[in-house]
């Protein structure tokens, strides 16, 4: 196959175009996914502790940022 070539202009490599072309799948897989992940269900995290549990000042305090987190997300998190 013959190639013109045409001074000033650049020819796209297959290499750019490939990855041009993942970037754009990637970008509209995300974007169709999104709905889904916001109708999710409310997510819990878990919190890793070096005190006991119990009624100490350190889970209290814990507790109540626990609570705090939970009010600010709107019942997202938990």
């Amino acid at each position: 196959m013959s190639k013109k070539i045409i001074k000033g202009v650049k020819t796209p490599s297959r290499r750019k175009f490939f990855k041009a072309a993942a970037a754009t799948g990637a970008a509209a897989a995300a974007t169709v996914a999104m709905p889904n992940i916001a109708l999710g269900a409310p997510m819990t995290l878990k919190m890793q502790a070096a005190w006991p549990s119990g009624a100490n000042i350190f889970f209290e305090m814990a507790k109540d940022y626990c609570d705090m987190v939970g009010a600010m997300s709107g019942g997202e998190l938990k």
